[in-house]
């Protein structure tokens, strides 16, 4: 399903920014993530490195179009649905996942309007099983 999104990439070697056009409910989203990881083995989380982990998330992820490539960060989209922002925590060996939703209205004054809201920040498997149950 159409869902424009960034995937936002941190950890001590830098930023990376993913855009992604399809399937990227909370859902859909665990599983891509999930797939990165795999994509990513054997290396463990321990070598975690964001350059190298957003470009195991395109290669896990692609598919024949340009549905999903490197980009700017979601503050210079004005069409996302969602960003989420994937972080490791040395400290704790864990990926951790926060997830905004962009809701949009129409207010007869101001025309239309979007709005953002944090559904989700928390460790990825967490993340995984609540995205199981968000509508």
């Amino acid at each position: 399903m159409y869902a424009p999104t960034t995937y936002t990439f941190k950890y001590v070697d830098g930023t990376f920014h993913v855009y992604s056009t399809y399937d990227n409910h909370p859902r859909e989203a665990a599983k891509k993530i999930e797939a990165a990881i795999q994509k990513s083995l054997p290396l463990s989380l321990s070598d975690f490195s964001s350059s190298q982990f957003s470009a195991a998330f395109i290669a896990a992820n692609k598919n024949d179009g340009l549905d999903i490539q490197n980009t700017k960060p979601p503050k210079r989209h004005n069409n996302l649905d969602y960003y989420y922002t994937i972080t490791y925590s040395s400290h704790k060996n864990k990926l951790f996942i926060t997830a905004v939703e962009f809701f949009k209205s129409y207010d007869e004054e101001k025309g239309f309007r979007k709005t953002e809201k944090q559904i989700y920040k928390g460790p990825f498997p967490d993340f995984a099983q609540w995205a199981e149950t968000y509508y």
